[in-house]
């Protein structure tokens, strides 16, 4: 068994792999709740996609008391194509890995039937929503923006009056009430950088496959008029590809 970690700004997320097929996942508070996955299980090894440095120390400790070997990946790892991001050293790990997670579901699709198109555009809708961009073999970059309800929580603080409005339902383009205008802004931001990205890359033409993670895409979802394949444990997918590497 493997055990991948995935540590981001809000939530940290675990998946128990059996090879190429994930067990059991799920999300983690503190990190002696791992003492229970560590301990009544054959773990090979636990592999660590992290954007927290800190969370991280405290996970790797309890991890190593336990004796299990454990690994944290860097953009310096062989994710199976080029890296030609200009500042790697700023590159969020999970970006690469939830790339190297859409490859997995992709070849190894069975009833989804999934053919490799040139382009892979993934999604990750969470604290920051990340659109990242592998060309054929080539990883090329990608969009960093405020997520969803980091948006919401924005303009709640920082103005006067505005609410805090969670951009759930129905989300018209022009809104008729301050919380329909809200929701629009949100929501039909978000989709019209998707949209400037699949005209810009003439996507229909060159063929694409799109997926979506992270916990706000069911805000995102309706809203969106492309094909795309949504999996909440794509970053975990891509850590467990890397996993093999490492055995």
């Amino acid at each position: 068994m493997r055990l991948a970690l995935d540590i981001g700004n809000t939530n940290t997320k675990f998946g128990l792999f059996d090879n190429r097929a994930l067990s059991i996942a799920g999300i983690i508070r503190e990190p002696d709740e791992l003492l229970p996955v560590l301990g009544n299980n054959k773990i090979e090894i636990v592999v660590i996609s992290s954007v927290q440095p800190e969370i991280e120390a405290s996970i790797r400790s309890v991890i190593s008391a336990a004796g299990v070997p454990v690994t944290t990946l860097t953009s310096a790892n062989d994710y199976g194509f080029t890296n030609e991001y200009k500042t790697r050293e700023t590159l969020g790990i999970d970006r690469l890995c939830g790339i190297a997670g859409a490859l997995e579901l992709t070849e190894s699709s069975g009833s989804l039937n999934l053919k490799r198109e040139r382009f892979v555009i993934t999604i990750d809708c969470g604290t920051a929503t990340t659109i990242n961009v592998l060309d054929g073999k080539r990883f090329i970059g990608g969009i960093i923006m405020p997520g969803m309800m980091t948006m919401a929580k924005s303009l709640n603080l920082n103005t006067a009056q505005l609410p805090e409005v969670v951009p759930a339902g129905d989300v018209p383009l022009i809104g008729a009430s301050t919380i329909e205008c809200i929701k629009s802004g949100i929501v039909n931001s978000t989709v019209g950088l998707i949209d400037r990205i699949v005209n810009e890359l003439r996507l229909d033409f060159n063929g694409y496959n799109m997926f979506l993670t992270g916990g706000n895409t069911q805000y995102l979802r309706k809203s969106l008029k492309y094909n795309f394949i949504e999996n909440e444990n794509l970053v975990l997918y891509g850590v467990n590809r890397m996993a093999e590497k490492f055995l």
